[in-house]
């Protein structure tokens, strides 16, 4: 089977590092490149972070430094980082980043080198060599793409699809309305969305049905994997914040790896249900400011449709999709 082109526009956490294995895992993809980008944690940690899962999963790709902030107005980083520390008591502890350490896991030395290029020119690069296939999938904040679709007028034709975990049909987990990846940069994400390029939206309403228990992270990090001491950290993380009283009830025994769902739905298009309907960024609401604004009434009354928006997730096909992408980092058998 022909691999699909693909290329991982990222700024790694956790779930970042789950949904990347997966695109390795699954064999499906040539992955032409990862490109970090300032988000869940600064631009000198998310590009750290995509080195080092690039090398720990043995991916031979280029890893193009992107943007280091938002185009206009947004967040900087993930303010959640010290809401979090000065709950679980952490406040002060100048390195304490809440989702941006990947489990805390100590990762070997890198052994390749970033690419000369900046993200956004390797973006348009990829897509020319791909001659028309070339599919993203966009993890972070949309500030690399924006920024290449803006240098290259000739490059959104060039791009087959794009896959978005972030925005929310009904609430946010930043403010009230405004989901994380967005927030950070709305004007880019409004940017990309203009183009008209097939684009899925895999929002918290779908991310929260993808839910794993801590006896099925367990089962992930007992598969005699070549990345299971990574997968082992994870489960010692969802366990303490599990036994810490100071962590919100509803959180506990359980995890979300967001952006593994939006890969999941690459893997297999029928693991989540899509509603094709019209999506707007708020961009100037002092309140509403970064929601993504879903046009849910029927399809005649709707705006012009721009976007697939993920609904109903089977959960049990995500999990036995994230088990079978394991499989591949199986130790061999000396």
């Amino acid at each position: 089977m022909k691999k699909v082109p693909l290329i991982i526009d990222t700024d790694p956490g956790g779930d970042d590092a789950i949904a990347i294995m997966m695109a390795k895992g699954c064999g499906m993809f040539d992955i032409r490149a990862i490109c970090p980008v300032n988000g869940n944690s600064p631009l000198r940690d998310t590009k750290r972070n995509a080195m080092d899962l690039a090398c720990y999963y043995d991916i031979d790709t280029r890893v193009a430094v992107g943007a280091n902030q938002p185009l206009y107005r947004g967040l900087i980083t993930n303010s959640n980082f010290k809401r979090v520390a000065k709950m679980l008591k952490k406040d002060g502890e100048d390195d304490f980043q809440y989702g941006g350490q990947m489990f805390d896991f100590a990762f070997p030395a890198p052994t390749k080198e970033f690419d000369p290029l900046p993200a956004w020119d390797v973006i348009y690069e990829e897509a020319v060599k791909a001659k028309g296939e070339l599919v993203i999938l966009a993890i972070g904040p949309l500030t690399n793409l924006a920024l290449a679709l803006g240098k290259y007028s000739d490059l959104a034709p060039l791009i087959k699809e794009i896959v978005v975990m972030g925005g929310s049909a009904y609430a946010g987990n930043h403010t009230p309305v405004g989901e994380f990846n967005v927030l950070i940069d709305p004007w880019a994400f409004a940017m990309v969305l203009k183009w008209g390029i097939p684009f899925k939206m895999v929002g918290l309403d779908a991310t929260a049905q993808a839910y794993h228990t801590l006896d099925e992270l367990k089962e992930m990090a007992d598969m005699d994997t070549t990345i299971a001491p990574m997968l082992k950290t994870a489960y010692d993380g969802v366990v303490a914040r599990s036994n810490d009283p100071n962590f919100p009830p509803h959180l506990k025994g359980r995890t979300v790896y967001h952006d593994a769902l939006a890969m999941a739905c690459l893997i297999d298009p029928e693991v989540c249900s899509f509603r094709h309907t019209r999506v707007e960024v708020e961009l100037s609401s002092p309140i509403a400011f970064g929601q993504t604004v879903v046009d849910k009434r029927p399809a005649l009354t709707a705006g012009e449709p721009n976007c697939l928006v993920a609904q109903k997730v089977d959960r049990e096909r995500y999990l036995e999709i994230v088990l079978r992408c394991l499989e591949a980092f199986k130790k061999e058998e000396k």
